[in-house]
């Protein structure tokens, strides 16, 4: 993580709240992904659940408009990334 510059934070026990990002997070990929998945058929494939998550992980992190105060309208690679046109390979 020091190569990154990226922090690693602890919750404080007992306040929620402090998690509220996280969560909502993974409530909007639980809305968007794994409940379509699942709906499709009665026993998803392991692939095909693979495909799907990876799919809408690069719909979310780079197409998906998202209005909360930490993106202003952008979406997450633009936070980490820059230009929307700077995608990893």
């Amino acid at each position: 993580m020091a190569k990154t510059g990226a922090e690693h934070r602890f919750i404080h026990a007992g306040r929620p709240q402090s998690n509220g990002d996280v969560g909502r997070v993974q409530r909007t990929a639980l809305e968007e992904c794994w409940q379509p998945t699942f709906a499709r058929s009665l026993i998803p494939k392991y692939a095909a659940l693979q495909r799907d998550v990876v799919r809408y992980l690069r719909f979310y992190n780079f197409d998906r408009a998202h209005t909360g105060r930490h993106t202003a309208g952008g979406t997450p690679a633009q936070l980490v990334y820059g230009a929307s046109k700077m995608r990893p390979r």
